[in-house]
């Protein structure tokens, strides 16, 4: 089962470890305690962001940085959904270990799947 949950003391050391193969770590732009850090500083100026672990069979396999907010940023001013409330990913990765093929586009669908059935929810995990 893929489930996304909260960063909390007894999994952030299992996030902090996560890497990704050395091939892909010029498409990861910063680490996941850099992200977990800028959560912490967004959260505090009012900026939501919401850093998650996502878990597969109650294993840390990937992190998951998001918001819930409105998409006011120039890059989608052209898009139907400028203006509008919604889901934008900031950060997302599965560690090495964990991407056997198909594997990665498989939990990533789950992970916007949760995503858009929190959509009536309250966005906080």
């Amino acid at each position: 089962m893929i489930e996304l949950r909260k960063i909390t003391g007894d999994n952030i050391d299992d996030v902090i470890a996560l890497e990704v193969g050395e091939n892909q770590k010029d498409f990861i732009a910063t680490t996941n305690l850099r992200s977990i850090a800028d959560a912490y500083v967004l959260n505090a100026d009012g900026e939501p962001a919401t850093p998650c672990a996502i878990y597969v069979n109650e294993v840390v396999v990937g992190f998951l940085m998001y918001t819930y907010d409105t998409l006011d940023h120039e890059s989608f001013q052209n898009g139907a959904f400028y203006g509008k409330k919604g889901y934008f990913v900031w950060h997302i990765m599965i560690d090495k270990s964990f991407q056997v093929e198909g594997m990665a586009n498989l939990r990533w669908r789950k992970c916007c799947w949760i995503l858009k059935r929190c959509r009536m929810a309250k966005p906080n995990m």
